[in-house]
């Protein structure tokens, strides 16, 4: 077996416990789960203590940017921290934006007003 490769059977428990989670849960359980278990850098695990930490707030009162930014934190909190790398957490942060314009949830006003935000960060 090469380096990064799993056995057939770690793919095929995976698989099960996809089949499980999809008849167990809903939309919304899932989400939450992932929301509280999602890694956003400098050791937060979880929507709300990324909310405090990086904000402030809690997740309830994100602004439109400020959420759009932790929501793509998880895929690579390292590569796209704030206080390491605040022009590629602006890029991603916008190409989240351009995201939620693009399947109707945000209007093309929204979007703009958004992306002009500094990055309003808490160093806590």
């Amino acid at each position: 077996m090469r380096e990064g490769e799993r056995p057939l059977h770690r793919t095929f428990q995976a698989l099960a416990l996809t089949v499980w989670i999809s008849r167990h849960w809903s939309a919304e359980e899932l989400l939450t789960a992932y929301a509280q278990r999602a890694p956003f850098g400098r050791g937060l695990i979880g929507l709300e203590a990324a909310a405090r930490s990086y904000f402030g707030v809690e997740p309830e009162r994100l602004a439109l940017h400020e959420a759009a930014l932790l929501a793509g934190l998880p895929q690579s909190p390292s590569r796209y921290s704030p206080l390491v790398h605040p022009e590629a957490a602006l890029r991603r942060r916008d190409f989240v934006l351009s995201r939620l314009q693009s399947a109707g949830l945000i209007s093309e006003a929204q979007r703009e007003d958004a992306r002009k935000q500094p990055l309003p960060v808490r160093a806590q």
